[in-house]
């Protein structure tokens, strides 16, 4: 039982993205040999009735799993976007958020440096790389047409704006809704 609440705790980690890490399905691993599978962005909470762990999705279905039949919990395709938090000199911005067909990025920076702003999807993929390069201390701003590396157009969702400052990492999130 144990084992099953750190398991949940990571889930908890992983599905709400507090920690920048992010997995594709859960595995319910039961007794019988049996794998239950949830797809994590569809999990809206996950709640405990007795010995019935029940999965609540967004599409309003809910999966019930005895707990006395859970052999092992594990998680699928987990990936992470690096995330350091401090310096509040180099603060960014990120708005409109939501945004629909442009979102400005805006940030100061306090000394020169490398920089470069990625745009990750929640399963940790990068979806489009806006700039890399040496700047003076300053104020910038970039436009995003809301396109991948390719020029497609991204889906409606939630992203991450990493902006990497000598290997500091700030982080923001990004809503699109087409």
């Amino acid at each position: 039982m144990k084992k099953l609440f750190t398991t949940l705790i990571l889930f908890s980690a992983i599905a709400g993205g507090l920690s920048n890490v992010f997995a594709q399905t859960m595995n319910v691993n039961l007794i019988n040999g049996n794998t239950d599978q949830y797809i994590t962005s569809n999990i809206k909470t996950i709640t405990f009735n007795g010995d019935t762990m029940n999965v609540n999705n967004t599409n309003t279905t809910t999966g019930f799993e005895n707990l006395n039949n859970i052999r092992k919990i594990t998680f699928s395709n987990v990936t992470s976007v690096p995330v350091i938090k401090d310096a509040a000199s180099n603060e960014l911005k990120v708005y409109p958020n939501p945004a629909n067909n442009r979102v400005a990025i805006e940030y100061t920076l306090s000394t020169n440096g490398l920089v470069e702003i990625k745009i990750y999807n929640t399963n940790g993929a990068l979806v489009k790389q806006l700039m890399k390069g040496d700047q003076s201390a300053g104020t910038y701003k970039y436009q995003w047409n809301i396109e991948d590396n390719d020029g497609g157009v991204i889906d409606t969702g939630t992203y991450l704006c990493s902006l990497i400052i000598n290997n500091k990492v700030f982080t923001n999130k990004i809503i699109i809704i087409k």
